[in-house]
């Protein structure tokens, strides 16, 4: 179902192509081509008189049926509440853009832009179902809390604390920097699949199943769960992790303090304005941090033609470099090919370039298998003769019969 195009006047195509890069930045949209389904946009003016982008799913909400999951009740919520002395608010961060779309119905919620067209990653806003969907999701998450330490309407939290001595540790019950972080995998022949359980200090527990349309060995389907599991992990915020996994022995993984070495000085003025003590270093940090900008707490590199590249810590460079050199999709390639496939990637460190040489220089396979150079060592010497045929010989074999 495609519906006709509206016709957007120049400033209002702008705001659009403004919140379209923002919704790019931030990893919720994505392009899309040969759409079955397509939606136009729609900007509303809100109360602070800014626009707001829309897209108008009328004829997506019709052909999805509603998901009748109960709401809870506002006046429970609020009978439930009374009594304590400190209420701690809080507001889920994107709230619906937190829940990643199944993969085959991304395109379904394509939409029209005045240059190209897009389609949602991420749970949009304006679905009918989103609401629902959110709120189940929540309940999972916090269904050893609800209704003891705290009350959840959709998106809004509200922690009960009766004393000040128990403040700190509620809100540390409520939002756990410690997990438990469990893989297991299963493959055949055919396809292969893999499940991750987060589990915190207090209980909680997050479960991800993973279904692969590739064949793949254990280790490698191991491997993918691994990655799917930190990427949740960093979504709800945990510092420290303990993996237990077939493959290997329990290990500790601390993902927070780490020294981020070249991208300090930028996350820290980004974040908070703060300059080096030397004049000449903060000259040169405003200058180069007009290139970078901040994510989710993630810095990124812009580009001009390309979409923006993932700043990498001095201590992951070489982590990066063996992944996309010699990993599962590595071919060894050479110090160039290389260096252009890490940017594809999305990849970026300063010294990229210098690094890379190095790395393949010091590659054990790499120097097995090499095309090594056949030439002489010295240089030809080229013979000149005084006129045609002066260096004619004749060879004398003896003895003759």
């Amino acid at each position: 179902m495609q519906q006709k195009r509206r016709k957007l006047g120049s400033k209002r195509s702008q705001v659009v192509e403004e919140q379209v890069q923002t919704l790019l930045e931030a990893g919720f949209i994505r392009e899309v081509k040969y759409p079955l389904w397509l939606a136009n946009v729609v900007l509303v003016k809100k109360p602070n008189r800014n626009w707001r982008m829309c897209v108008d799913y009328t004829d997506l909400n019709k052909a999805c049926p509603k998901d009748p999951y109960p709401l809870p009740n506002i006046d429970t919520l609020v009978d439930a509440s009374s009594g304590y002395k400190y209420l701690s608010f809080m507001d889920a961060y994107s709230r619906y853009n937190q829940t990643p779309m199944h993969q085959p119905d991304q395109e379904k919620t394509s939409f029209l832009t005045p240059k190209v067209n897009y389609c949602y990653v991420v749970m949009p806003f304006e679905h009918k179902n989103a609401g629902d969907t959110y709120q189940r999701l929540m309940n999972k998450v916090f269904a050893n809390h609800i209704g003891k330490l705290m009350e959840v309407y959709v998106d809004d939290m509200l922690i009960k604390i009766q004393t000040e001595e128990t403040l700190l540790p509620n809100l540390a019950e409520v939002n756990p920097t410690e997990w438990n972080f469990y893989v297991d995998d299963s493959s055949n022949k055919a396809e292969s699949g893999a499940g991750v359980i987060l589990e915190s200090e207090q209980g909680t527990q997050l479960k991800l199943c993973l279904r692969f349309e590739f064949p793949a060995k254990n280790n490698q389907a191991e491997y993918e769960a691994l990655l799917a599991g930190l990427k949740l992990a960093r979504v709800v915020g945990a510092k420290k992790l303990t993996i237990f996994s077939d493959s290997q022995e329990e290990k500790v993984l601390n993902i927070a303090d780490q020294d981020q070495g070249w991208m300090t000085p930028k996350i820290n003025y980004l974040k908070s304005e703060t300059l080096p003590a030397d004049k000449k270093d903060s000259k040169r940090l405003i200058r180069e941090v007009q290139y970078y900008t901040m994510v989710h707490d993630v810095l990124y590199k812009r580009e001009i033609s390309t979409p923006l590249l993932k700043c990498v810590p001095t201590f992951a460079t070489k982590e990066v470099l063996e992944e996309v050199h010699g990993g599962m999709c590595g071919n060894h390639l050479r110090t160039r090919a290389l260096s252009k496939k890490l940017l594809r990637a999305g990849f970026y460190w300063p010294t990229l370039q210098k690094e890379t040489t190095e790395f393949v220089k010091t590659c054990p396979p790499c120097q097995k298998h090499a095309n090594f150079h056949t030439a002489l060592p010295e240089e030809l010497i080229c013979v000149t003769s005084p006129w045609p045929f002066a260096k004619w010989g004749l060879d004398l074999l003896e003895p003759f019969p």
